[in-house]
């Protein structure tokens, strides 16, 4: 039971203060005849009293209590609209798939449900998001036979925010493809350092899985890969002179499109950017710069103006070593725009004299280890997703997650447990950990069950519990954590995100959001994260400056405490691993390297740590400087500590650091022009970089800022096209590329609790439909009157008592 007015409860203190007064202050003075009388009387008289009080009580509190409006929640279960609207997708995508039974399926449905038929999209022109849009009404269930290859209007993850909105639920029918169609994709850089090798990709989707099919690779027209095969991805490696080329693949196969059998890709190779490395001697970091960057290799930086290089390169190098003139012109130099790269050793760091020096305030790092230093108060919650209805999602797991993140607090921090649903609920308050309270805490934990809600938007309402959870941080001194465990499906959109992020980020609060997923939906298997839960989960950590995890690198979160992964065989030996895989650096790179030694350092609050031991010692640590980039490398250049992290196997994270630092490799020079690759009847962007304004027949510039201008063309003819001297490649249009169902008109079905259905499963759609039809409200049932009726019965009750007691004292 609940109140719709609380406050009213407390009319019932001034009421019963008042009925004591008036019920034990004599207001008649009786005369006094004998003692024995009065005694007599007064016996009585208080006997009354207390009967009178106790009943006049009783009577007010139910009174106050109709008063403040109890009422009971009622789940009420309503028939819905049982229709079903039919949405086509009549788009060129769609020809390759037998959309034939459709009018028949629509006649068997309607024997059983009403059914509309419409379609969406036409021609090139696949604007599913849009169809659904003008066909969407509250309640009401959709079954799109559609590809879900978006290519223009309504985003499919907005439209899943309004399907959710109005309670709708969005079907896709599965059709099959009944014609052989291939579409083949390049994927690599465009713009690349010249005598460097280049990995590409090249992507071959189609309608019907093949045996094998031939594929062919040329650059400026020489073929450099020939082979038949019958997978979907080959990647193949090249390295560049400087100059442009014009990379294109084929893919050899008569299928139903031809204009996605070939895929035109323009290269820039530019001059390897300037660098400098300030080192002591030969080692194997010198190699791999001199082979990758127009390396210049020097003892000293006393007396070097660095101006002229991309970026420069400390090389176990002490503090002691550089003098205040170089130092202040190396943080002119960062601030401007460029990349410092500071490379551990037993001259470096702790080693070095860095702590309290001027070359300190560059780094993204603090000398010490973590263990060593202070650490303040932590101040954490761990905030649990109960929602129900998104089959992905795993209350166990996050349980399991839930317990494990317990363990790893000290006894001195401040930790509190808040579950949520379409409301949040506080587990456990903000308190110290103590071991006598862990398992009262892990047990309230244990007893959380997945939650029903009424509206899909709000079943996952992380909007509401992070602002509750903010209000519960704010005033707290010391570090303050979030640790989110969810399947991030929270039916937000980028804009509400972003305004929770920053309201984290102005308090100070850094989260941690682990993703709890189930990977095996029914008859679905999911290869990989739908992109919208990833999306979520890394615009949480970044904005805050956290860290996300996966399932599979959960483990990792004890690095956040200092705490150790796993014990390594050898003592001093440590094994490098990526600690955050969304950073350029980093992504899609696991290192396999083993090292000797390592610096103690700790990265700073403004610091991105993407590399430690598997103990958690920090490895590489980047951040910022004025403009510029600054990499710490906490181990040293492979001489002594570190000489597997310059083999062949994971030299790729020294080309990815030293490229993070450089940025554009062309940013220096005078004269540049940016032309992107485009699709076929769309347009390009120019981009020049110029002292003069540029001129070209028919095209018209416009400044964007100092020696910036801009300007934009028609794509041309399929095939490479120039101009100012500059190759771009047109490709065929967008249309013809993804083939199959795709993965996000999947992710938007399930989040709207729809289902993927075949043509021929009338009954299955039609009991679907049903189902979802089938709506629940709560209702409030006000409860006043119980308790006036109560009220007057006990008053009725005492009338007639007292009237008894009168008469037999009358007669």
């Amino acid at each position: 039971m609940d109140f719709l007015y609380y406050e009213r409860l407390m009319y019932m203190i001034p009421l019963v203060i008042a009925l004591i007064v008036i019920t034990w202050y004599d207001f008649v003075k009786l005369k006094e005849k004998s003692i024995l009388r009065e005694k007599e009387l007064r016996k009585r008289m208080r006997i009354q009293r207390i009967l009178m009080f106790l009943s006049r009580s009783v009577i007010i509190i139910l009174l106050v209590i109709a008063l403040a409006t109890p009422f009971m929640s009622i789940k009420q279960k309503l028939e819905g609209d049982r229709s079903l609207t039919i949405l086509v997708d009549n788009s060129k995508s769609m020809e390759p798939y037998d959309n034939t039974g459709i009018n028949n399926l629509k006649e068997e449905l309607e024997k059983k449900l009403p059914v509309k038929l419409a379609y969406i999209g036409s021609g090139l022109r696949s604007n599913i998001g849009d169809g659904i849009l003008v066909n969407l009404a509250n309640n009401r269930n959709m079954l799109i036979a559609t590809d879900g290859n978006n290519n223009d209007g309504t985003e499919l993850g907005d439209v899943a925010l309004f399907a959710a909105d109005l309670n709708a639920t969005l079907n896709v029918l599965d059709l099959d493809a009944t014609v052989q169609d291939m579409s083949v994709v390049i994927e690599g850089p465009s713009k690349v350092l010249a005598e460097s090798e280049n990995e590409f990709k090249i992507l071959v989707d189609s309608t019907i899985p093949l045996d094998q099919y031939r594929l062919r690779v040329l650059i400026n027209d020489q073929e450099v890969l020939n082979k038949v095969t019958s997978g979907d991805e080959t990647t193949f490696k090249q390295t560049f002179s400087e100059g442009y080329y014009k990379i294109e693949a084929r893919v050899d196969n008569k299928d139903h499109f031809s204009e996605n059998n070939v895929f035109y890709k323009a290269i820039h190779v530019v001059k390897k950017p300037k660098v400098l490395l300030v080192t002591g001697g030969a080692s194997p970091l010198a190699t791999v710069l001199e082979k990758l960057y127009d390396t210049e290799v020097i003892g000293t930086l006393e007396g070097v103006n660095p101006d002229k290089y991309y970026a420069v390169v400390l090389d176990d190098v002490s503090a002691d070593s550089l003098s205040r003139d170089s130092i202040d012109r190396l943080s002119d130099f960062v601030g401007d725009g460029n990349g410092l790269v500071i490379v551990g050793g037993e001259r470096s760091y702790e080693y070095g004299n860095y702590k309290g020096s001027l070359l300190s305030n560059l780094l993204p790092v603090k000398m010490g280890s973590a263990e060593k230093e202070p650490k303040p108060d932590l101040n954490a919650v761990i905030l649990i997703d109960l929602s129900k209805g998104k089959e992905y999602t795993n209350l166990t797991m996050a349980k399991t997650r839930a317990y494990h993140l317990m363990d790893e607090f000290r006894l001195n921090d401040n930790v509190a447990v808040v579950a949520f649903a379409d409301k949040y609920t506080v587990v456990s308050s903000m308190s110290k950990i103590m071991n006598k309270d862990m398992l009262e805490v892990k047990s309230k934990i244990a007893k959380l069950n997945e939650k029903d809600c009424m509206l899909k938007r709000t079943c996952s309402n992380i909007g509401g519990a992070l602002d509750g959870v903010i209000d519960m941080l704010s005033g707290t001194n010391g570090r303050r954590y979030i640790f989110l465990l969810s399947d991030m499906d929270f039916g937000l959109g980028a804009g509400e995100i972003e305004y929770l992020s920053e309201e984290m980020k102005n308090e100070e609060i850094i989260i941690f959001p682990t993703l709890v997923f189930n990977f095996v939906v029914g008859d679905h298997f999911y290869k990989e994260i739908p992109p919208r839960l990833e999306i979520n989960m890394i615009q949480f950590a970044e904005k805050t400056g956290g860290t996300a995890f996966f399932p599979k690198t959960y483990e990792r979160m004890s690095f956040i405490f200092g705490k150790t992964e796993q014990e390594d065989n050898e003592e001093g030996v440590r094994n490098v691993v990526t600690y955050n895989a969304f950073h350029f650096i980093t992504k899609d790179i696991e290192p396999s390297a083993r090292i000797y030694g390592f610096n103690e350092v700790v990265p700073k609050s403004t610091a991105r740590l993407l590399m430690t031991t598997t103990q958690g010692e920090p490895i590489l640590t980047v951040g910022r400087h004025g403009l510029g980039r600054v990499a710490a490398l906490s181990t040293d250049d492979g001489n002594s500590w570190s000489g597997q992290m310059f083999n062949q196997r994971n030299s790729n994270v020294i080309s990815r650091i030293m490229n993070w630092a450089i940025g554009d490799p062309e940013r220096k020079e005078d004269y540049i022009v940016n032309v992107d690759d485009t699709r076929v009847n769309k347009t390009t962007e120019i981009i020049v970089k110029s002292k003069k304004f540029p001129k070209a027949e028919g095209i018209t510039f416009y400044k964007e800022e100092e020696n910036i201008y801009t300007s934009k063309i028609d794509a041309g003819n399929i095939g490479f096209n120039e101009v100012l001297g500059i190759v771009y490649a047109t490709n065929y249009d967008n249309e013809y590329q993804n083939l199959g169902v795709s993965g996000e008109i999947i992710s938007i079905t399930e989040s709207s609790n729809g289902k993927i259905f075949k043509i021929h499963e009338i009954d299955e759609i039609v009991n679907h439909v049903i189902k979802s039809s089938e709506r629940f409200d709560v209702v409030k049932r006000k409860m006043m009157w119980p308790f006036l009726a109560a009220g007057l019965i006990i008053f009725l009750v005492e009338v007639s008592i007292r009237r008894l007691i009168e008469q037999r004292q009358n007669g």
